[in-house]
C-alpha cells in the first residue's frame, strides 16, 4: 500500500508547495522571454498576510525592483489575467496589482480576501509516497494512454464527497520524492477511508502488466 503522510491544512502547505517551480515557469513563459535580455527585470515570490477590514489571510505576493515595477506589472497582468490558460498545477490564477489606486479600496480588498478564503483556504493536502514520475504514461484497460498525474486527477470521488473527483490537484513536491494531493477539508474522513483502497482501485483500471509503471 502507498505511504501516506500526515494530513495538513492546505493554506499552510500551499505557501511553499511550488513557489520555486512557479517562479521558473514564469521565467520560461514566452511573454517573459521577449523582455530585455541585457537587463532583465528581477522579481521574487513570497508569502505574506493580506489584510482587509481587520481580517487577514496568507497570499502569494510578487516583489520587484522599483525601476522595473511597471514592466513586471504589465507582464504579470498578461500571464495571469484569469483567462483560460495552461497554468501551473492546472489552477486558475489572477494577478492583482495592489499598488494601483483602483485596487486598494476597502471594499475591493474585502472581496479579494473573501474570494481567496472561499476558494482556496478550505482545502487540505496529503502526501503519498511510492509513485513513479507523474509524467510516466500508463495504458488503461480501454487502450487509452494517460499520465499517472492525469490518472490520479481523474480518479472518481467517493459517494458523499463534495467534489466529483477524489483529488483536486496532484503535483510532486519540489524534490520529486512524494506526490502532493489536495482536496476539500470537509471530505477528510472520506479521503482517510480511501487510503486503504485507492491502490487496488487503480490496478483495476489499468491494463495488465502496467502496474510496474505506477509504483
Amino acid at each position: 500500500m502507498r505511504e501516506w503522510s500526515k494530513l495538513v491544512p492546505c493554506d499552510i502547505a500551499h505557501v511553499f508547495m511550488h513557489r520555486e517551480e512557479l517562479k521558473q515557469a514564469i521565467l520560461n513563459h514566452e511573454l517573459w522571454s521577449i523582455t530585455s535580455i541585457s537587463n532583465p527585470p528581477v522579481f521574487d515570490l513570497y508569502v505574506s498576510d493580506f489584510i482587509a477590514n481587520n481580517k487577514k489571510t496568507k497570499m502569494l505576493f510578487v516583489s520587484a525592483e522599483k525601476s522595473k515595477q511597471e514592466e513586471i506589472v504589465n507582464l504579470f497582468k498578461s500571464i495571469y489575467d484569469g483567462s483560460l490558460k495552461e497554468y501551473p498545477n492546472g489552477s486558475m490564477m489572477l494577478f492583482i496589482p495592489l499598488q494601483e489606486n483602483a485596487h486598494t479600496s476597502p471594499n475591493y480588498c474585502s472581496k479579494i480576501l473573501f474570494n481567496h478564503d472561499k476558494f482556496h483556504v478550505k482545502e487540505a493536502v496529503v502526501c503519498i509516497g511510492g509513485w513513479n514520475n507523474l509524467k510516466t504514461m500508463v495504458t488503461l484497460r480501454n487502450g487509452r494512454a494517460v499520465s499517472i498525474q492525469s490518472l490520479l486527477k481523474g480518479f472518481p470521488a467517493s459517494p458523499g464527497m463534495s467534489c466529483s473527483v477524489l483529488f483536486q490537484h496532484i503535483e510532486p513536491n519540489a524534490l520529486g520524492i512524494v506526490v502532493m494531493a489536495t482536496y476539500q477539508k470537509q471530505d477528510q474522513a472520506l479521503i482517510t477511508r480511501h487510503q486503504e483502497t485507492i491502490e487496488a482501485e487503480l490496478k483495476q483500471v489499468i491494463a495488465e502488466g502496467e502496474e510496474a509503471k505506477l509504483f
